[in-house]
């Protein structure tokens, strides 16, 4: 494992450039999903990362000060010269509980029922979440509906799934902390990616 690297260190050192320069708020590292939200639907910042959910928010006066024409939907930047845009798999999973076992039947008739066409539809223009079903990309009430679509399914073909560890939440909290230290100015760059070279790989070895 390997996060004390060139690569990362002028990832990071970007990420710090826009904070100096004013270009993204100090408060960012330390952002939930909604703080985020709110900073931009308020009109406060310029730019946003988020979750398809926050355009539908666009067209109600009581969530959002901007409206769905004053935003522009793009992909990800991509992270180096010649590298390719790609979004992390995953975010609207269904899960079923270890201890369920004697309702699986009940289970599996909700899940199906929950990913059919006509409620990933109905998802898809009251709550702005994307389809993962290919044919309602081609659908053209969910793309007037949802402009987010059209770039909705070039994002879905282009992601890829996440880490696999069962110590994911483990690594995601060391990677948060040594991050965000550095992007307030509490650590160098390259004092946090050493220790987090060094926390990352304690809890491999503990594993």
């Amino acid at each position: 494992m390997v996060i004390d690297s060139p690569e990362a260190a002028e990832g990071l050192s970007l990420r710090r450039s826009m904070i100096v320069e004013k270009i993204a708020p100090r408060a960012t590292g330390d952002y939930t999903t909604q703080d985020s939200q709110a900073v931009f639907t308020n009109g406060d910042v310029v730019f946003m990362r988020n979750w398809p959910f926050v355009y539908g928010l666009l067209s109600d006066p009581e969530s959002s000060q901007l409206r769905p024409e004053q935003v522009g939907i793009s992909q990800l930047p991509v992270a180096g010269q010649g590298d390719e845009s790609f979004s992390g798999l995953g975010g609207w999973n269904f899960m079923v509980n270890a201890g369920s076992e004697d309702r699986l039947d009940e289970i599996w008739t909700f899940i199906e029922f929950m990913s059919a066409p006509e409620q990933q539809k109905t998802f898809a223009l009251e709550s702005a979440r994307l389809p993962t079903l290919r044919s309602l990309y081609e659908d053209s009430e969910v793309l007037d509906g949802l402009p987010v679509a059209n770039l909705g399914r070039e994002a879905l073909e282009s992601a890829r799934p996440r880490p696999v560890s069962p110590y994911y939440s483990d690594m995601s909290l060391v990677m948060a902390e040594q991050f965000n230290a550095s992007l307030k100015g509490d650590k160098p760059v390259e004092e946090a990616l050493g220790d987090l070279q060094t926390e990352l790989q304690n809890i491999v070895d503990q594993a």
